[in-house]
Formats: C-alpha cells, structure tokens, sequence
C-alpha cells in the first residue's frame, strides 16, 4: 500500500485546501526563513496591512518568547505563524487574545489525536507533560484602545531529530508522533480561533480555558518582576488573572507573571 506523503510546510496553495469561514481567506506571507514572524507581521501592521493577515516561517532565527525568551523554530518540525487583528478591545483587554488562542490551539490539535492538551497559564500548550506551543500577543494601543495585535504561535508538530536544544529539552515536547499537515493545523486554528474572536468582549472560552488549565489546586513557585513566591493556584477571574492562595491562607491575584513548574517546599 503507498503511503500517503504529508507537506511538512504551510504554503498558500496547500492552506487553500483547507480554507474555511475564518482568517485562512486573508493575504498570507510564506517565508523560507525569517528572524521572527512577529516583528515581520509588526512592520506590515504598521504600513496598514489588513485585519486577518498571515505572515508563516518554515524556520525562524530569532522567534520570540514571553519575557525577552527566545523560541526555538527548527525547520521542518514546527508551525510557527503571526496573525494581525484590529479587534475592539481596551488595552487592558488585551490577554483575551491570548486565552482565546490557547483554547483555539488545543481544539485544534485535538482534532489531528494530540492527547489531552492542557494550558499553563497564560500561554502555553502542554500535551504529556511537555510544552508543545508557545503563544506571544504583542499589541499597539492608542487612546486606550487596541490600534492593532500581532497574534504569534509556534507549535512543536514532531520532535527534531537531532532532538531540542539543550537549554529545553528537559520541558519541550511534541504534540504528535507521528507528521501531520501544518496547513491543516493552521486551518483549524483559524476556525476555532475566528468564532471566538467574533464574541471576544464576551469571553466564551473562559470555561474551556479553566477547565484545560495545568495546576488549578496545586502547589506551584510564582514569578514575577518582585521575585519568586510560592503559592497554590485556585483558578482564574473572568480577566483570565490568576488567582492564588499564599501559605497563610490569603487569596492574591496575579494579572501579569508567570508558573514556573519547578516543585516548591511549600508546607500548609
């Protein structure tokens, strides 16, 4: 029996055969290599490129990360892709484009077999215990309002095979064994994350978003820009802040900072 070949790549005539009622109808930018899709699709966004816009990297050398991080982007493993919104929000709405992405990325995997998807707060994907996608929003605000977004996604479809780079490989994983079609990935994305986007200022992935989120009752080490803080997540406000408990039993609220999962001696 042949075997069926699956495009390793996303091009504009493969994600035409996956076209939906969503963004897949926008202008799309296919790249070979760039150093980061959102600082291309940043620039486009400046000179008024059109909401819904793509802008797609078989590999990038300097993807980026939350917190200055960089994300690793091999050739030929990953999807690594920006989209640009104009959306209706305030700026301080702007973390529902996150969360949103995150719920529309593991509906998306789940429908090419990915195991139970779960999220960490705020943006990433796990599958198996392992980091499988990254998600970076990085907006422009004027007057208090949104001008525009650049949505950034880089998800791990297989492993590499020379394997991850060093400094990760104890915490990034793949959300599949076997190749899957990055067009089809995408597609399904698009889909899922459009009919969210449509209702965005309703927040109709809040219970998704809970319901898939990694440590909710457990003991975890906060980050933030004071310092590191041990504390048990409880769950999330309908602002998609965290809400923790402190070893005395005080609730804190964090809207910006990050879970590190590192286990932490905390004693109730």
């Amino acid at each position: 029996m042949k075997k069926t070949r699956v495009a390793r790549y996303v091009t504009r005539a493969e994600l035409k055969k996956y076209r939906t009622d969503s963004f897949c109808f926008a202008p799309t930018v296919c790249k070979r290599k760039t150093d980061s899709t959102n600082v291309r699709l940043k620039a486009l966004a400046e000179r008024g490129a059109e909401e819904g816009t793509l802008f797609l990297a078989r590999t990038q050398t300097k993807g980026k990360g939350r917190m200055g991080r960089k994300f690793f982007s091999p050739k030929g493993n990953g999807l690594y892709f920006s989209l640009l919104l104009r959306p209706n929000l305030s700026a301080e709405e702007g973390g529902l484009i996150t969360t949103a992405a995150a719920v529309a990325v593991c509906r998306a995997l789940l429908r090419f077999g990915a195991e139970n998807p779960q999220i960490k707060w705020v943006n990433d994907i796990f599958v198996n215990g392992k980091k499988v996608c990254g998600i970076l929003t990085e907006s422009h605000a004027e007057k208090g309002k949104i001008a525009y977004a650049v949505l950034g996604v880089g998800i791990n479809l297989l492993s590499p095979k020379k394997g991850f780079d060093e400094s990760i490989k104890n915490v990034a994983g793949a959300a599949f064994v076997t190749p899957v079609s990055p067009s089809a990935v995408l597609a399904a994305f698009l889909e899922e994350f459009s009919q969210l986007y449509s209702h965005l200022s309703t927040r109709p992935h809040y219970a998704e978003y809970l319901s898939r989120m990694l440590c909710v009752g457990e003991k975890v080490t906060m980050i933030t820009a004071d310092g590191e803080l041990p504390v048990t997540v409880t769950g999330i406000t309908q602002d998609f802040s965290l809400i923790t408990r402190l070893k005395g039993g005080e609730e804190r609220i964090f809207s910006q900072g990050e879970i590190s999962l590192r286990p932490t001696t905390q004693k109730e």
